[in-house]
């Protein structure tokens, strides 16, 4: 049976404005809570700063030492990085990026030297060791966009959504103390890697996690058992040689301009 909808006429007319309106309202609506989501997801972002030890001391933090087991990374911002560390078979790894040539350098893979061209800046290699620790720096800011609640490991915790890069970061945190215990890596709604961090201690009026995990696959990510120990230094004096060629570090130590 054929509805009784004018095609014509002043009927049509006002159908149209009927639906036009509808519409309207429902966009309104959906703007609405979009803007609503902005704004409780900043929020929440500001008290995550603020718990973590303010913006100012965070966007003071021009470099960083991190020390985990076998390995030992310098990142001096924006983008530069170096790393040392052992392979499982304890053979020593070597890594250096130059933020001014825009190459990565991967140097005793097997007794040879071997050059990436990546330009980290178009990806997530300037921000990647920055955003997740730090939350944000002088140099990168990301976008709060919601906030969710769900249960982690028994308890109740907030679920704060950034944008950075091609990537959102989920930051989970329980709300009594507003500091991250979980870092979740997702694109297109599937997640990439996840961090847990665990034991607070305070390192120059920032709050930094003592223990950190990494899950590496999707079968780990339920549960990341095995956290170990991690420090944290900040605006060490470092010998800028350890960014250009020939690239030669024999001990973790190699960074420091008095070794």
């Amino acid at each position: 049976m054929a509805l009784g909808i004018p095609k014509t006429g002043i009927g049509f007319v006002l159908l149209l404005s009927l639906l036009a309106s509808l519409c309207g309202i429902a966009a309104a609506q959906g703007n609405d809570h979009s803007a609503d989501d902005g704004q409780q997801a900043a929020r929440a972002w500001e008290a995550l700063i603020r718990a973590k030890g303010g913006r100012e001391k965070l966007q003071s933090i021009r470099n960083y030492v991190m020390t985990r087991p076998l390995e030992t990374a310098l990142e001096v911002f924006p983008c530069s990085h170096w790393l040392f560390g052992y392979h499982i078979d304890l053979s020593k790894r070597l890594e250096v990026y130059d933020n001014d040539k825009k190459q990565l350098t991967l140097a005793g893979v097997h007794g040879t030297e071997k050059v990436l061209n990546e330009n980290w800046e178009t990806g997530e290699g300037c921000w990647y060791d920055q955003v997740p620790l730090f939350l944000e720096t002088k140099w990168y800011r990301p976008i709060p966009l919601r906030v969710t609640r769900e249960k982690v490991d028994k308890k109740i915790s907030d679920v704060l959504e950034v944008r950075i890069g091609d990537l959102n970061l989920a930051y989970v945190y329980e709300p009594e103390e507003m500091l991250v215990r979980e870092v979740r890596f997702i694109s297109g709604g599937v997640m990439l890697q996840k961090y847990r961090f665990d034991k607070y201690v305070d390192v120059d009026g920032i709050k930094m996690p003592s223990l950190w995990g990494i899950g590496i696959s999707a079968s780990k990510f339920a549960e990341i058992n095995n956290l170990t120990p991690v420090t944290f230094e900040f605006n060490v004096a470092y010998d800028p040689k350890i960014f250009k060629p020939p690239f030669v570090a024999t001990t973790p130590d190699a960074w420091k301009i008095n070794r």
